[in-house]
Parts: structure tokens; C-alpha cells; sequence
């Protein structure tokens, strides 16, 4: 009697258990697949002594969601240890990828990506990724304190260190204005923070665990230009000793980068100096050339506007002025029947006293007629 009775409760969440069965499927199947770059496995050679050559030999690669889709056609590139490039092109020819290929999120469908004349894909994955840091245009913070975001760059950080982290990333001057100092809470995804404030705090957490290559994608295109000035300055500080790529959407950004690497549908079509490029008048000089316009129109906008809104005072914002009226075109007080009016012109009285009179004589018609 009591097992009906206890099945006869669990009847009603048959249902409920069927879609939870269907449902931890899914979920089941992503958690026992293994992805084909394991950064936790152990296998793979450690660069204990990284110099930071980086070498691209005739990279295509098409993105797996979309494979009839060739993303790099054939790139080859070489960055000497120390050295500083940028990469620049439109949206979508591929600059990022060669950031995700270099962090081995993927392998190239062909060719081959080098570190220290090294194929990434022999190297182990997890101290490869140690050796890189990386800041991107939106930095990813957590609800935590500002010295936990900066110690997740590199676990077994002293206070120390991530002081040090910070005065090299100018972020230190506006956190000891903090209440709390490192111990200030930044909010989910760092709302308590500027967006300068949190690239910089960003560049901390990267540089912490000094790299050998550093990673910066369009690190400073979100900014304005009073944040990008503050931020460049600690990108150039954390690129000292380090081998550099840039991916740059404010060509002004890198005038001193030793290489630069015009990108177009896939392909290198321009590599050179800032002064070889723009003295080639090529895809780089135009790039350049459009940038130019596209900011003077920018702060056209914001001039044209304040001139628009002066325009549109009220009155009473304007300031008055007394403006004295020759004897011959002084004002009469009042009109002539007995309202009181604009002020008239005397060139122009004689007009408005007839309308009036002509105005009082149709009053009194209408007047009589009702009368009547």
C-alpha cells in the first residue's frame, strides 16, 4: 500500500525527469569531451628559456564554424626577440587570428606558427600561455578586489609585485586615491572602474608575470583621448625588453614600431617602416589619409553643436542691450486706440493708424447690427 502510494507521488515528475534527462545529455557531452588543445595536459616541450622569435611560414587558416571561409591566404612574417610590430587592415582580413593562433585557441589549417623556431603545436600549452601576456580592447575583471584581478595574471604574486605591476601600468597614482587602496572591490566586469582605469589595471595583470611576448589587440580603440594617452604611455613602459604585437586601429599608435604589416582580405600587401609606408603613398598612406578626416569630422560635430545651442538661448539668457533711437524714429507710447501696443516706427504710424481706425469702425458695425 505504501509503494502505490509513494509511486503514485512521484507520477507527476515523470515528465520533469525526462527533460532533465534530455537536458544533462547535453551538458554531459561537453564536459567529457576533450578538445584537441588541452591546456592542462603535460605533454609538449617547455621553453624554460623563452627569447620570443616568432616566425609565420605560409599560414592559411579558415575558422571551424566556417571552413569554406579562408580567414589568412598563405601569411608569412617574421618578428625578431625584442622587436616591436603592428598589424593593421580593415575588420575581418585577420589580425586577430594570427593574436588566437599565436595563443594556440587554434591550429593553422596550413603552415606553420614558430616560437624560437619552434612549432607551437610541439609546445606544451600551459607554460606557452605563461610566457604571453595579453590585453585586449575589453578587459575582462571580476567582482573581486583590484589586488585579485591583478594576482590572477600570476597566482603566487607578492603585494610587492603587483605594486610594482602597477606603477609600470600608471595605475598606481589612482589607486592609492581609493578608500581601500588594492583592497577597492571593482564591481562585475569592473563597473566601479573607468574604461582607462580598467585597460590599465588590465596591463597590470599582463606584464605581472613578465612575459617575453606581449599581446596587445586594439588595446586603447575603446578610449577617448585623454585615456589613451595615459594608457599608451604604460603600453610603452610594458613593452621594454619584450617582443610585441600590436593589432592597431589608431594607426597614431604605433609610429614607433619597428615593423608594420598592412592586412587585406587574408593577405600581407605592405610591410615597412611608419615613414616607408606613408612615403609609398600605398593601402597604408590612404588608411592613414582617411583616419585624418574622419577625426577632424569627429570634432566638428562637438563645435557645431555648441554653436547650435548658443543659437538657441532663451531670452532670458541673452544679455540686453540699450540702443539709443534717433529723434525721428522714436516710438509713439501707445496706439491710437488707447490699447497699448507694439511700439511703432514713425515711418510706419501712418500704416498702422489706419488699420486701427479700420479695425475700431468694423467693431462698431457689428456692434449696431446686433443692436438692430
Amino acid at each position: 500500500m505504501s509503494g502505490s502510494s509513494a509511486l503514485g507521488t512521484c507520477l507527476p515528475y515523470l515528465n520533469t525527469i525526462s527533460i532533465a534527462q534530455g537536458a544533462v545529455r547535453s551538458v554531459l557531452k561537453v564536459i567529457n569531451s576533450r578538445p584537441k588543445i588541452d591546456p592542462y595536459s603535460l605533454d609538449g616541450i617547455v621553453l624554460n628559456n623563452m627569447r620570443g622569435s616568432i616566425r609565420l611560414k605560409n599560414v592559411h587558416f579558415s575558422y571551424p564554424s566556417r571552413r569554406t571561409l579562408p580567414i589568412l591566404k598563405g601569411v608569412s612574417l617574421q618578428v625578431a626577440a625584442g622587436q616591436k610590430i603592428a598589424l593593421v587592415g580593415s575588420s575581418g582580413c585577420g589580425k586577430s587570428t594570427i593574436v588566437n593562433l599565436l595563443l594556440r585557441f587554434y591550429d593553422p589549417t596550413r603552415g606553420k606558427v614558430t616560437i624560437d623556431d619552434i612549432d607551437v603545436c610541439d609546445l606544451n600549452v600551459h607554460k606557452l600561455r605563461e610566457q604571453i601576456g595579453v590585453v585586449s580592447q575589453e578587459p575582462v575583471l571580476f567582482d573581486g578586489t583590484l589586488f585579485e584581478n591583478i594576482r590572477m595574471g600570476y597566482e603566487h604574486a607578492t603585494m610587492e609585485e603587483v605594486q610594482e605591476a602597477c606603477r609600470i601600468a600608471n595605475a598606481s597614482d589612482f589607486i592609492k586615491r581609493l578608500p581601500d587602496g588594492y583592497g577597492t572591490r571593482v564591481g562585475e566586469r569592473g563597473v566601479q572602474l573607468s574604461g582607462g582605469q580598467k585597460q590599465r589595471i588590465a596591463i597590470a595583470r599582463a606584464i605581472i608575470k613578465n612575459p617575453r611576448i606581449l599581446l596587445l589587440d586594439e588595446a586603447t580603440s575603446a578610449l577617448d583621448t585623454e585615456a589613451e594617452s595615459i594608457v599608451q604611455e604604460a603600453l610603452e613602459k610594458a613593452q621594454k625588453g619584450r617582443t610585441t604585437v600590436i593589432v592597431a586601429h589608431r594607426l597614431s599608435t604605433i609610429r614607433n614600431v619597428d615593423q608594420i604589416f598592412v592586412f587585406k582580405n587574408g593577405e600581407i600587401v605592405e610591410q615597412g617602416t611608419h615613414a616607408e609606408l606613408i612615403n609609398k603613398r600605398g593601402a597604408f598612406f590612404e588608411m592613414t589619409q582617411a583616419q585624418v578626416l574622419r577625426q577632424e569630422k569627429e570634432e566638428e560635430v562637438p563645435e557645431n553643436k555648441a554653436l547650435v545651442e548658443n543659437s538657441q538661448e532663451t531670452p532670458s539668457r541673452v544679455p540686453k542691450v540699450n540702443v539709443s533711437i534717433p529723434s525721428q524714429e522714436r516710438t509713439e507710447p501707445s496706439s491710437p486706440s488707447g490699447r497699448v501696443g507694439r511700439p511703432v516706427a514713425r515711418p510706419q504710424f501712418k500704416s498702422f493708424r489706419y488699420t486701427s481706425i479700420t479695425e475700431s469702425i468694423h467693431k462698431k458695425c457689428s456692434f449696431y447690427r446686433h443692436q438692430r
